[in-house]
């Protein structure tokens, strides 16, 4: 066995030669065994090399493969082999079964997730070569938590072989039987075998390995390491070093003295020296490789920034990912290298997942993504565990919803939104699923019938299997059957095509092996768990543990794309470019087994075996694969950090940024909050990314900001698009844009009659719905117009809360109409609940509050704060001149002669509502208005003026025209619990807080004696204040009889105005924009306008 060590950029160049010089030198089969992941891409790699189009003599093999290929030769082990689905059940089976002998990890089985974190323990364990005895010896010798997590993977260690034995091989098993084979496998003998691509290789590999050489002598394993020690940046390589002890000695315990042949860059060649001359890599970039991690660092002594290497700092992981598509674009045309030349490192590979994949779309760069994800998290996958959870005894209406929106039911996609807006419309339970519906009208259940039964009918038929299943096969057999029930394969076979049609080769390739990896699954449970049946809850969790191990992985495509792939994993192909993105102080992973670093260090020392990396050894390999990437990268090097996350909190950029500029201190970080111009203009180099910006950029201008050069040159730009197929994204883009930018123009008015034929003549109106056309005309033809109807869930909201404080205080104040005004707080609430307990009753009964222990605390809830209510309208009213002349007063045509009218230009209409109280001091002659409000903001002048707020002056007229008399003034009354944030703990100041809190704001008169006759205590009943000298304090909303006769003039006058828009067929999308306030942000029909403040040429007034 000949040990190449050298540098990561030396690795590859030194296997090409051996592995050159081997081939012309005869006709031995030449095995290269590297690590899985990389099988397809060191074969492209080295037919590339050495010119070949194909060869039977060189084969590129996994571990795994290669054990395959021993067993073949010298024959095969005895037991089925279980891949990770396989060991994650039979990891389960074994903890469950040693259950009640565990102490720290009893009952751990029904956590999810557990198997397979402790399955990758033992498998660290097993390859270390650890018996249980070891382990129960290693846990006398620890203390505290690692004695007790030793002591119970020693049991489940005992239970988990004692499955296996003489039944199943499991990767560490397969290992073993190959090592024990390897010497009988006849073609080792006469080929030789490369070990190529692996860095932390655990002891059982470094047995195989062993095994291998002593089979076959010419056997030759590359490892990286830097073979000075006294290199300024040797400690970043101490793990490999590490490595290399075991391996040597992995090898002499087969009888094999493995030679180490050291792999220099320069100087002389002999037997144990390989000199291959300099990687060929750009001064900086070569200067960069040497003092990245050394110490002390050696800075360049130029004072002109570094142009080959780059460090960048961008607003947020989309636009990290959209510059990254722009530089590789940029690169790629400039120098005129391939896709695959450039290639992208990101730490949180998986977050940045989908950005990638927009960004790169969107500058028409192919990109090849080497993240892998679980098959649990496939939506077909996803829709079998929802479906076993329907046919469990207690199935969730979630587990139903997410079923039916999965869309791998029977069901058209329409259909499925439609049944599951009925659900949560009435509040089915998902048992209701499987039965004739029988909530909603007849029209909605006749239209909805069939669709259910569609739905229903897989279900109900995997429900009936698994209650007629007498052992575990026929549970899977039922399971199988469910997915046959709704033509699973064929559906996954249908988005295939269609994903290959439109060229998304990569997520066509994982749904051609989500199917498989279930399958297999079932396969394993049917072989691994025995016969006796399980409850369909645990089956359910077994086999989605299972689908946890089971990975999907994208396939490279045989086309030309940027490969990008996480950090934490050796860069093993030399590239032109290297962009490291993602590169903040965010902490990673340290470990996905059961111990942490520190325990894992422990135990490796108590058991004198490597065990996995401990927090240093994890420390330093983050730094051996940045190291090994950088160099590994030829011409260029650009690292780049968000300052915020994809949810928007902050990052600080990260170690490596700091070290770069640390070697090239005239380095200067481009980017930042502030636009870096040259980050600006790459950002705009596609036809699609100019066309995303040109809707901000024209956004800005129409709001009178100057455009910017770069801007100015993508508009430019975009206006020589053609009509091209490969343009047709870019072409609907700006056809869109061109369409909101005169969205102004072209959908402002429907024509007068559509505008009456849609509602009516108006020769009456209420009062709410010309506030919704003030907040915004095109939400009023929404709602009015074309009525959308909205799918409420099926539970207490805030209507029904309005509902009941209205109907709660309405009957208070119709039993109290006689003592009202001497009534104190403590008998007040007694009333009002009995009256709450008698609505709150009716709404349990008929309505959506339930029994449940949620409906509980909210009835409670309820009823404390109608209590509350009740003691502060008997407050208000002591000693109160005034008292309740009308309950929820209608006014509008019914009024004759007395009747609101408002004489717009378009012709007379009748305003209508409802008002909530009229209070009347009737031998003053003076009456006032009250309006409970749940929640809300105050009167405000400023929106009554512009008739944003029309509800209480309209109110006050239709009350003093219907009974004659004077304004005493327009309140609102908030019916809340009176819950305040308040620093004072003293027991008056929280009491006054708390009066202060529910005083009646509006509109009062500015006649003191108006104020005392509605209560001796106006200032605490009423939002008015008094100066010392007996005028009301500046800031006072109050005025006299001819203030609010203009108040009403004017508000009316508003109400003419827009029913004349009304009527005039006014749709435009124009939300009210009023202090720092846009009507769209609590605005229900927000989706269908789709109005973007950004981008919309006409905005809200």
């Amino acid at each position: 066995m000949r040990i190449y060590t050298g540098r990561s950029s030396l690795m590859e160049p030194a296997m090409i030669r051996v592995l050159r010089r081997g081939m012309e030198a005869g006709e031995k089969d030449h095995i290269v065994v590297v690590p899985k992941q990389l099988t397809l891409q060191t074969e492209r790699m080295l037919l590339s090399a050495l010119a070949l189009k194909g060869s039977f003599r060189l084969l590129v093999l996994s571990p795994e493969r290669l054990c395959g290929r021993i067993f073949e030769a010298a024959g095969q082990p005895e037991g089925a082999r279980v891949d990770e689905r396989g060991r994650v059940m039979l990891v389960r089976a074994a903890v469950r079964s040693v259950d009640d002998r565990l102490v720290l990890y009893h009952g751990a089985s029904a956590r999810r997730g557990f198997a397979e974190r402790c399955a990758r323990q033992l498998e660290l364990i097993r390859q270390a070569g650890l018996t249980p005895d070891r382990l129960f010896a290693c846990a006398c010798q620890a203390e505290g938590m690692l004695r007790m997590k030793l002591d119970d993977l020693g049991i489940i260690l005992e239970a988990y072989e004692s499955l296996l034995e003489g039944r199943y091989q499991d990767g560490e098993t397969e290992f073993a039987e190959a090592v024990d084979r390897a010497g009988d496998a006849g073609f080792l003998r006469d080929a030789c075998v490369l070990f190529y691509g692996f860095d932390l290789a655990p002891p059982s590999l470094h047995r195989l390995m062993a095994a291998v050489a002593a089979a076959c002598p010419d056997t030759h394993v590359f490892l990286p390491l830097a073979n000075d020690e006294s290199a300024r940046d040797f400690d970043t390589y101490l793990p490999l070093k590490g490595c290399l002890e075991r391996l040597t000695v992995a090898a002499r315990r087969a009888d094999v003295w493995p030679e180490r042949v050291m792999v220099e860059a320069d100087g002389p060649s002999d037997d144990h020296r390989l000199s291959l001359g300099a990687p060929r890599q750009a001064p900086e970039l070569a200067r960069l490789s040497g003092e990245l991690f050394a110490f002390p660092v050696s800075p360049s002594p130029s004072p002109k920034a570094p142009t080959r290497v780059q460090a960048v700092t961008l607003r947020d992981p989309m636009e990290e990912c959209r510059f990254a598509a722009a530089l590789c674009r940029r690169l790629a045309m400039k120098n005129d290298w391939r896709w695959n030349d450039m290639l992208i490192l990101c730490r949180d590979i998986d977050g940045y997942r989908q950005p990638l994949k927009e960004a790169f779309r969107a500058y028409g760069v192919p990109l090849f993504l080497s993240a892998s994800r679980a098959a649990s998290r496939h939506p077909l996958a996803e829709s079998l565990t929802d479906a076993l959870r329907l046919a469990e005894a207690a199935p969730r209406t979630e587990d139903a919803l997410a079923l039916l929106r999965a869309g791998y039911m029977p069901l058209e996609r329409d259909e499925a939104n439609r049944l599951a807006n009925f659900i949560e419309k009435y509040a089915l339970k998902p048992w209701a699923l499987l039965r004739p519906l029988r909530r909603g009208n007849e029209a909605e259940r006749e239209a909805l019938e069939p669709v259910r039964a569609r739905f229903a009918a897989p279900i109900s038929a995997l429900k009936q299997r698994m209650q007629r299943a007498r052992t575990l096969k026929d549970q899977l057999t039922a399971v199988y059957g469910f997915l046959e029930d709704i033509d699973a394969a064929d559906q996954l076979r249908d988005r295939l095509n269609a994903l290959a049609a439109v060229g998304l080769m990569e997520q066509a390739g994982e749904e051609g092996q989500v199917f498989n990896r279930i399958v297999g699954a079932l396969d394993q449970m049917a072989e691994l768990m025995g016969d006796r049946p399980l409850p369909v809850a645990e089956l359910r969790q077994t086999l989605t543990e299972s689908l946890d191990a089971a990975i999907i992985k994208p396939l490279p495509q045989s086309g030309d794309a940027v490969y990008a792939q996480t950090t934490d994993r050796i860069t093993a192909q030399r590239v032109k470019a290297l962009l490291i993105l993602g590169e903040t102080d965010q902490p990673g992973t340290d470990t996905d087994g059961l111990l942490n670093p520190a325990q894992t260090q422990q135990f490796s020392r108590l058991a004198r075996a490597w065990l996995g990396s401990d927090g240093m050894e994890l420390s330093r390999m983050r730094r051996f694969y940045l190291k090994t990437a950088v160099e590994m990268a030829g011409e260029y090097l650009c690292v780049s950090a968000p300052l915020s996350a994809l949810d928007g909190g902050a990052q600080h950029p990260g170690a490596l940024l700091a070290l770069v500029k640390g070697v090239f201190p005239a380095l200067s970080v481009r980017g930042g909050i502030s636009d870096d111009t040259g980050v600006q203009w790459m950002l705009r180099g596609a036809p699609a990314a100019a066309a995303a910006s040109a809707a901000r950029s024209l956004g800005a201008l129409d709001e009178g900001e100057p455009a910017e050069a770069w801007d100015t040159a993508a508009l430019a730009g975009l206006m020589q698009v053609s009509p091209a197929p490969q343009d047709a994204d870019v072409c609907r883009a700006l056809a869109q844009i061109d369409m909101a930018l005169r969205r102004g123009e072209s959908a402002d008015a429907l024509n007068p009659e559509t505008a009456r034929a849609l509602y009516g003549a108006l020769r009456r109106q209420s009062i709410s719905r010309l506030e919704q056309y003030a907040r915004c005309p095109f939400a009023y033809f929404t709602r009015y117009g074309l009525k959308p109807e909205r799918i409420e869930p099926f539970q207490l909201n805030v209507q029904d809360e309005g509902t009941f404080f209205h109907n709660a205080v309405h009957e208070f104040l119709l039993a109290s109409m006689e003592d009202l005004n001497r009534l104190d707080g403590d008998e007040a609430g007694r009333r009002m609940d009995g009256i709450a307990d008698r609505l709150l009753d009716t709404m349990e009964a008929e309505g959506p509050l339930g029994d449940s222990a949620v409906a509980l605390a909210e009835r409670r809830r309820l009823k404390a704060t109608a209590r509350t209510c009740a003691a502060v309208l008997a407050g208000h009213m002591q000693g109160s001149r005034f008292a309740p002349a009308a309950l929820e007063t209608d006014f509008g045509t019914e009024d004759g002669v007395a009747r609101l009218t408002v004489n717009a230009v378009t012709g007379e209409c009748t305003l209508e509502g409802r008002i909530d109280r009229i209070d009347e001091w009737a031998e003053g002659g003076y009456l006032r208005v009250i309006d409970y409000k749940r929640g809300g903001k105050p009167l405000a002048l400023d929106e009554v003026w512009h008739g944003l707020s029309l509800q209480l002056p309209v109110y006050l007229a239709a009350a003093l025209k219907k009974r004659g008399e004077q304004s005493a003034g327009v309140y609102y009354f908030g019916l809340d619990e009176g819950i305040m944030a308040i620093q004072s703990t003293d027991p008056g100041e929280v009491e006054q807080a708390r009066l202060d809190h529910f005083r009646l704001t509006g509109l009062a008169p500015d006649d003191l004696a108006l104020l005392e006759a509605q209560s001796p205590n106006f200032q605490q009943v009423l939002n008015v204040k008094v100066n010392t000298g007996g005028t009301l304090r500046k800031g006072t909303l109050a005025t006299d009889a001819n203030g609010f006769q203009a108040l009403m003039n004017r508000t009316l006058k508003k109400a003419g105005e827009h029913l004349d828009g009304i009527r005039a067929g006014q749709v435009n999308v124009a939300p009210s924009q009023f202090r720092q306030q846009n009507a769209c942000q609590y605005c229900d029909w927000r989706d269908i306008c789709q109005f973007d403040e950004r981008l919309d040429g006409r905005k809200g007034e």
